[in-house]
């Protein structure tokens, strides 16, 4: 009786540390929010389109800004416009992250990343990714940018 104790228990114990292995796995592999803006604002500058759609939906951002009845076509302009313009000495299509302090909040469903500029007179005050959790990913569905005043 004795032994079917103890195998009962080391049962139970294997149980709940596979149980406990797997939500850690499955939190380890999951991206946080700002590893997404990072990688989306890397694959922009890049003009990888394809990687950037992974990490945005680019109609929901850049309908709301650019109006436009196809929003993909002019998020790749601007895209290709910022690349051009980054090949200028007097500019860069770069985000340097050390000019900036960053704060995330994330809730179970959605989350913000702030990138508020560290000088006091850039002309960009903040800006606001918000994005949703969404099939297993964070995927950002709005940029906002607050001027300096």
């Amino acid at each position: 009786m004795e032994n079917n104790s103890i195998i009962y228990k080391l049962i139970l114990f294997i149980a709940i540390m596979m149980s406990v292995f797997s939500c850690n796995k499955t939190q380890e592999h999951k991206e946080s929010p700002f590893i997404i803006v990072v990688k989306l604002l890397s694959a922009e500058q890049k003009l990888d389109y394809n990687e950037a759609q992974k990490y945005i939906d680019v109609d929901k951002v850049y309908s709301k800004y650019l109006g436009s009845k196809d929003p993909e076509k002019e998020w790749k302009e601007l895209l290709q416009f910022n690349y051009n313009l980054g090949k200028d000495p007097k500019f860069s299509n770069s985000i340097d992250f050390y000019k900036y302090d960053i704060t995330e909040n994330i809730t179970k469903e959605d989350a913000t990343v702030v990138l508020t500029e560290k000088d006091i007179e850039a002309p960009i005050k903040k800006i606001i990714y918000k994005l949703d959790f969404l099939q297993n990913q964070w995927i950002v569905t709005s940029i906002d940018y607050i001027k300096n005043e």
